[in-house]
């Protein structure tokens, strides 16, 4: 399509190690897609690709009729002509150079007059009209950002890679800027693709998600269909789905299915695509209740006996795991922890609605 960039490729290193990406990205309007996963699943290998700067052994890269790269025949085009803005983890920013200088360096082919114009219409879009003629080192975590966002916007690219782009700050600076990040990103007005190992980072800038485990590209979708539906159960793991838990289908009507997991018996809403009886149960830890006592009868469909067999504080939250025949996980605050009067060998009821409970065909991913 004319207004989407398309890479089907693989990349081979001596060590065995393959990364394979299938991706498509629109690029008709601005987006910003997440590119997610675990450290040293390749994402920053597809960026690199992607721009240029690694070549693959197989496959193909276009943007709308443009191709960058062909391995059939023979194709490959260098990233100076790709057009494409890349965003480094540290910034990279010439430590020796003004901000101003830094904007201007790829414009280097601009006549003076005009390139001076551009580096100071960038400068007072990211906020930075009073800073150019200060250097790097003179700036804080959020300026730095600014200013590397600006130079590597300012020959106009249609495309904008950002590599983890805020791993370099400490980490209150990076949960401040996230919502920054995002604010700039729109403005920029071109699409987008960001590296991210972060589950919260990926909700908060994307709005597109694709997931690379493995040097494999498992999933992509809306950020809110890759967290609520993952495709496997790799997937689920990635993104965070705390319990999965292999199951078996014993009963289905009405457009629900009754699963059994451990000696739990767990209806759910059927997804419509499942092929065999054997499948994974996924249930988000937000997505479950603990009752006091034994279960009782609610609206919920489920309602499960357990025992408490961990209790691990985080802050203001406390991740309880239940054995209700399988691990259950759940959150709760430490207030409600507290006036439940929940402890360690605890019986308790966990409830989870059968729209919080998705079904995984067994045999993809995990096993």
């Amino acid at each position: 399509m004319a207004d989407e960039l398309s890479a089907e490729f693989e990349i081979r290193f001596p060590s065995g190690a393959a990364v394979t990406a299938a991706l498509r990205l629109p690029m008709g309007t601005p987006s910003v897609t997440v590119l997610f996963g675990p450290s040293g699943s390749g994402k920053t290998t597809v960026l690199r690709c992607l721009a240029g700067l690694d070549q693959p052994q197989a496959g193909k890269i276009a943007c709308g009729s443009e191709v960058w790269y062909d391995a059939a025949r023979g194709v490959w085009l260098p990233p100076q002509k790709r057009r494409i803005g890349f965003l480094f983890q540290d910034y990279a920013l010439f430590p020796h150079l003004t901000i101003r200088q830094n904007v201007e360096y790829g414009l280097g082919r601009w006549p003076a007059e005009q390139r001076s114009q551009r580096a100071q219409a960038m400068l007072e879009l990211f906020d930075l009209g009073g800073l150019g003629g200060r250097k790097p080192r003179q700036l804080s975590g959020g300026q730095l950002q600014r200013a590397a966002l600006a130079r590597a916007l300012a020959p106009g690219p249609r495309l904008l890679l950002l590599d983890e782009p805020l791993s370099a700050l400490d980490a209150p600076t990076r949960e401040r800027l996230r919502g920054d990040l995002r604010r700039l990103l729109v403005r920029a007005g071109i699409p987008a693709l960001v590296v991210t190992h972060d589950k919260t980072e990926a909700i908060a800038l994307g709005d597109r998600m694709a997931v690379i485990i493995d040097g494999k590209v498992r999933q992509t979708g809306t950020v809110q269909e890759v967290l609520s539906s993952p495709a496997d159960a790799a997937v689920a793991l990635s993104v965070g789905v705390e319990t999965v838990a292999p199951a078996r289908v014993l009963e289905e009507g009405n457009g629900l299915l009754k699963v059994q997991a451990g000696g739990a018996h767990i209806t759910a809403v059927d997804p419509g695509r499942l092929k065999g009886p054997h499948v994974f149960i996924c249930i988000r830890a937000e997505d479950v209740i603990l009752e006091k006592g034994h279960p009782s009868h609610g609206t919920a469909r489920n309602h499960l006996a357990g025992r408490i067999t961990a209790a691990i504080r985080e802050g203001p939250v406390v991740r309880v795991v239940v054995d209700c025949g399988f691990p259950l996980v759940a959150l709760v605050t430490k207030q409600s922890y507290e006036d439940l009067g929940l402890r360690e060998g605890e019986t308790v009821a966990a409830v989870v609605k059968a729209t919080s409970v998705h079904l995984i065909p067994r045999g993809e991913g995990l096993s």
